[in-house]
């Protein structure tokens, strides 16, 4: 099983910081993960310097975001982990996932970048369908889900 932690970190965007929900998995930063696995593609089209340009979502946005889906249990949509880098809003390059619960853990899969994930786009092909999945276990997940929560109230501004 992967291990799943939230913790705080104040990231800065173009005009604005707030306090964002970092993301390890395995120890390891999610964004530094993401920048593993988007550099070939980014050296490919000649774009290096956008290999991981995320930045961690606002806790009490993440927090929104992961809470209605684990109440429902499966999440058909896209739920954005990481987000634009530059501006910091939600929708403009994100990094999603889908979420599914089963069982005794909580998968995240089908990473992917909307707007680098689809033979038709204008800035290059970026395939992530060999981008890992997280089985958390169940356990973790909500630990870790209690967690930001905690941190979402305490930073609600």
């Amino acid at each position: 099983m992967d291990i799943l932690q939230f913790d705080t970190e104040i990231v800065n965007y173009y005009d604005s910081s707030a306090v964002a929900a970092r993301i390890t998995v395995n120890g390891q930063p999610l964004i530094g993960t993401v920048k593993d696995y988007e550099l070939p593609y980014a050296k490919k089209y000649g774009q290096e310097s956008i290999a991981g340009g995320y930045s961690y979502v606002p806790i009490k946005f993440l927090y929104k975001f992961l809470a209605e889906e684990y109440k429902t249990g499966y999440y058909s949509e896209k739920v954005p982990i990481l987000i634009c880098g530059g501006c910091g809003f939600v929708g403009c390059w994100d990094f999603s996932i889908d979420i599914k619960a089963c069982g005794d853990e909580v998968i995240w899969a089908n990473g992917r970048n909307t707007y680098r994930s689809s033979p038709e786009c204008l800035g290059g092909f970026w395939d992530y369908s060999d981008f890992p999945e997280f089985h958390f276990s169940a356990e973790n997940y909500t630990s870790q889900m209690q967690k930001l929560k905690v941190l979402a109230e305490k930073h609600r501004d």
